[in-house]
């Protein structure tokens, strides 16, 4: 299952997605695991990719062997707070 959830510190708060509005699949093999994410339009509130195709991106996977997975930082550099913290995505057609 994938979400969103608000920004701390945000001047505005962006429509949260519904359960279920952002389809994931996963394969699991002997050395590891992959995750692929589809990010339909309506779920990227506000976002216009042909204004900006660049897009942060924040991902945790929680692992039930390993525990908690992050793409780059963790809590103790607030990720949660500072969306500076986050790699950026660049969208292609």
């Amino acid at each position: 299952m994938a979400g969103a959830d608000k920004v701390q510190r945000a001047t505005d708060d962006a429509p949260l997605p519904k359960d279920g509005a952002i389809p994931v699949a996963s394969n699991v093999s002997r050395g590891g695991y992959s995750l692929t994410a589809h990010l339909p339009g309506p779920v990227l509130s506000g976002f216009n990719p042909v204004e900006n195709p660049r897009i942060g991106l924040f991902v945790i996977v929680e692992d039930t062997e390993l525990g908690r997975q992050s793409i780059t930082v963790g809590d103790e550099l607030n990720w949660f707070i500072d969306p500076s913290t986050w790699p950026t995505a660049v969208l292609t057609p």
